[in-house]
């Protein structure tokens, strides 16, 4: 397996770019896990942006449902990196 060297790798950069990246330049995995917590929370509150733009009629359900479907893919996945770093 080949290391990673830049977060432009992960492939949760790739699918949720603004939500890892702060991260990604951190020198201990402490610190690291400590911005993956936060980048959950951030993909909470996006999700919640999302049903409120909907509501407020700026979003169709369909698109916020293709939105959520993302949102709680890239959540599992930063999930699995903080479990993978906590080993």
């Amino acid at each position: 397996m080949e290391k990673i060297t830049s977060f432009k790798q992960l492939k949760i950069w790739q699918m949720g770019i603004e939500v890892v990246a702060e991260g990604f330049k951190r020198y201990h995995d402490k610190e690291y896990t400590q911005f993956l917590y936060i980048a959950l929370g951030s993909a909470a509150e996006l999700e919640t942006q999302c049903h409120i733009a909907k509501e407020l009629g700026f979003m169709e359900e369909s698109q916020l449902q293709n939105i959520s479907e993302k949102m709680d893919h890239l959540s599992k996945m930063i999930t699995s990196l903080i479990k993978k770093i906590n080993q």
